[in-house]
């Protein structure tokens, strides 16, 4: 069961970070690395977990016709019992700048052992139009993806545009760069609007301060079986120039915490 958990937990992280990878309608994208000290917030019984800590690294880079976006994220899962877990995420994704192209690479370790690699490209046809992904591991294949779906960068995009309108649900669907399972529907929620410098974070103050945000929510669903339960729930507060704070994974039987611990700039490459 620990095992397992682990795997999932980890392997979605990916699903969080991308969605950091937006750009609000009038600020410029930052281009930042930011860290976060990972903890569980609560579990029920039948999870069988009784502690998640760990941390987790983004880099955000835009610039020279996309955006790359690199994080891995480290974690120690414990059990009723004492037994314990330790896993290692990484995840580079890049994403052109219309959103009609993408390129990933993904690995996740459980105890040491790699439980699942992904590398490949994602093409669409043109904004709003399907497409496919060709995989070059673990093997050789290729995967339809249906009309309407969004890369993270354009997701992201469509998030800001409608909190910026002043709407507060969305139905999307969204391809992070992963497995069959990182095609998902997505419901989105957005909150009310956080004004410039209301509650910033005191460590993020020279990226935040003069930025709007807004707390969204992300349920996840799998396309392909339409169940009516979402496979995982991703909460966080997103700011402007695509920086998140507060961050909370939701998996039904256990949340994660992610809190801000660091900001830092990134020079914006030469292309």
């Amino acid at each position: 069961m620990l095992k397992s958990s682990v795997a999932f937990l980890t392997a979605t992280v990916l699903a969080t970070g991308p969605l950091l990878a937006g750009q609000s309608l009038a600020a410029p994208l930052a281009s930042h690395r930011a860290t976060y000290a990972m903890n569980l917030v609560s579990a029920l019984p039948q999870s069988g977990i009784v502690g998640v800590t760990g941390v987790f690294w983004v880099e955000q880079i835009p610039g020279c016709g996309g955006i790359t976006l690199r994080q891995a994220v480290q974690l120690t899962m414990s059990a009723e019992g004492g037994a314990a877990v330790g896993t290692r995420f990484a995840a580079t994704v890049w994403e052109s700048e219309d959103g009609t192209s993408m390129t990933f690479s993904t690995v996740n370790e459980v105890a040491g052992d790699v439980v699942e690699a992904f590398t490949g490209t994602a093409e669409l046809g043109g904004p709003g139009m399907g497409g496919v992904v060709e995989y070059t591991e673990p093997a050789a294949m290729t995967m339809a993806l249906p009309s309407g779906v969004l890369f993270p960068l354009a997701l992201t995009r469509t998030v800001l545009a409608a909190a910026d309108a002043g709407t507060h649900f969305l139905d999307l669907t969204g391809f992070d760069g992963g497995g069959q399972d990182t095609l998902t529907a997505v419901s989105v929620f957005i909150g009310a609007a956080f004004g410039p410098g209301e509650e910033t974070p005191p460590n993020g103050v020279s990226f935040l301060g003069d930025q709007r945000s807004w707390q969204t929510r992300y349920a996840h669903y799998d396309l392909a079986s339409q169940a009516p339960e979402p496979i995982f729930e991703v909460g966080y507060r997103l700011f402007e120039n695509g920086v998140i704070t507060d961050l909370i994974l939701d998996y039904g039987d256990f949340q994660v915490s992610g809190i801000l611990e660091s900001l830092e700039d990134i020079p914006l490459p030469a292309c």
